[in-house]
């Protein structure tokens, strides 16, 4: 849907992800309750520290994640850009001028080569990520049972 993007390709994306983006975030959830129960029971640590320690891990990469992606599509942006205008101060802030956008190289959509770029590198980590969790994580049973006891 990014590398065309119009009405036909954007919306039907929209609604795919936001399908699935449900059922993922409640399998990670279930996936992780499960592990930590069962290593809170091999460590005889508390099971809610151990579910709170998994979780801090996932969402601290997970938002580093994010920042290295914007970073990755800022220093492309950068390099590609051979007319980035670095006097804009005027400009800014309270003092913006609707006028002004079409005088600011800024503004200006970046070349299609550029945006391909971005969004092939996009879809490779995601694809390298997918086959990271297909080969190296474990599978839930491999654990035993993983459902919490009651008394843990």
């Amino acid at each position: 849907a990014q590398f065309h993007p119009s009405f036909a390709t954007l919306i039907p994306g929209g609604l795919l992800i936001g399908a699935a983006a449900g059922p993922i975030w409640a399998a990670k959830c279930t996936y992780f309750t499960g592990v930590s129960a069962r290593y809170a029971a091999l460590t005889g640590q508390d099971r809610q520290h151990v579910l709170s320690r998994f979780f801090g891990v996932f969402f601290m990469t997970f938002n580093v994640a994010g920042v290295l992606g914007q970073l990755i599509s800022s220093s492309i942006l950068a390099a590609r850009s051979d007319r980035l205008d670095t006097d804009v101060q005027p400009d800014c802030g309270a003092a913006f001028c609707e006028q002004a956008i079409e005088e600011n190289v800024n503004l200006q959509r970046p070349a299609a080569s550029t945006l391909n770029l971005i969004t092939t590198i996009a879809i490779g980590t995601c694809l390298v990520a997918t086959l990271l969790l297909v080969f190296l994580l474990d599978p839930p049973d491999r654990f035993g049972s993983l459902s919490p006891s009651p008394s843990s």
